[in-house]
């Protein structure tokens, strides 16, 4: 039986998430905020303005679904769960929000922003020095398809920022075990400091799409971290060698800062595969596009196409 592990109401408040209801794609809010500075764009004020209709939220919904549901209809052993938020006015949308997944590599956005928040009160912290010696570390089931020339050397030192940004850009999960084990964090309760609702199910972290997105609205908001810091994780996400899924439906000219999870078949033989990022259009928005099926390729298809979906509907609006 799944068990809530956690409810948010305080910690919300705690980490600067304006929450306007469970109301899908009519809700529209005009935050305060000191005005974008590079990748972030820190939040001062929530204020909520409940509107009619938003009309340009329900055509991109309508648009995504018209998009995913024949994917549905024809795989029937396919899920898909997308989260849309407008990051300027606080208008979104939902696509089987209910779902859960697996989070997977996704687990490495809150965990370098939880660093990064320690690193505030003991700044030595990224350049301690680390050696890697493998023997320390529980490396069993372990996937790490990390090209030989970025993957970690026995015997050799790094420095904590060192082993984030492999941990970030090369999506290194040898250096997330490294840097959990010798800086003891506790990945459930990261998660409930961010005031992300997860469930736990054999063994495995559990999320919703619309859950997982608060990480990247607290960096965007700068509501956890000082700007500088929110502005750093997100540019080495934009960094990020994944490029199949909501990047390829983006023009090179349009930055992206997003984080990619994937899953090998469990019990069910089901691949999960999911993105999760912001793109820096002149509105810039979240996308979180969660799936599962058999076929690998199939699923970073659908990522593609979601992402290319908004993209085109966002240029007619």
């Amino acid at each position: 039986m799944k068990q809530a592990l956690f409810l948010v109401l305080g910690i919300l408040i705690g980490v600067g998430i304006c929450h306007y209801g469970n109301k899908v794609s009519v809700e529209e809010h005009s935050d305060l905020r000191s005005g974008v500075v590079g990748w972030v764009n820190p939040l001062l004020e929530c204020n909520p303005s409940i509107r009619e209709g938003a009309p340009q939220i329900r055509t991109l919904k309508g648009a995504v679904d018209n998009y995913i549901n024949p994917h549905l209809e024809k795989k029937k052993n396919v899920s898909v769960s997308v989260y849309y938020k407008d990051l300027n006015s606080g208008a979104w949308f939902g696509v089987n929000n209910e779902l859960l997944f697996a989070v997977a590599s996704l687990s490495k956005v809150p965990l370098i922003a939880k660093i990064y928040k320690l690193s505030e009160s003991n700044p030595e912290l990224l350049n301690k020095k680390i050696v890697y010696n493998p023997q320390e570390v529980d490396l069993k089931n372990i996937d790490n398809n990390v090209e030989k020339e970025h993957q970690l050397v026995q015997g050799q030192e790094y420095s904590v920022q060192e082993l984030l940004e492999k941990m970030i850009i090369h999506s290194d999960n040898i250096s997330t075990v490294v840097l959990v084990k010798h800086l003891k964090i506790d990945l459930g309760k990261m998660f409930k400091d961010f005031g992300i609702v997860y469930y736990r199910e054999n063994g495995l972290l559990n999320l919703t799409t619309k859950s997982y997105g608060a990480i990247f609205r607290i960096l965007y908001n700068s509501t956890y971290l000082n700007p500088e810091l929110s502005g750093k994780i997100l540019q080495l996400l934009s960094k990020s060698e994944f490029d199949k899924g909501i990047r390829h439906g983006v023009p090179k000219s349009i930055k992206v800062a997003n984080k990619f999870g994937a899953r090998s078949p469990g019990k069910d033989k089901k691949f999960q595969l999911h993105d999760c990022g912001i793109v820096y259009k002149k509105n810039p928005y979240l996308l979180c596009v969660m799936t599962k099926g058999p076929s690998l390729k199939e699923l970073g298809d659908i990522i593609r196409g979601v992402s290319q979906t908004i993209l085109k509907e966002k240029k007619v609006l």
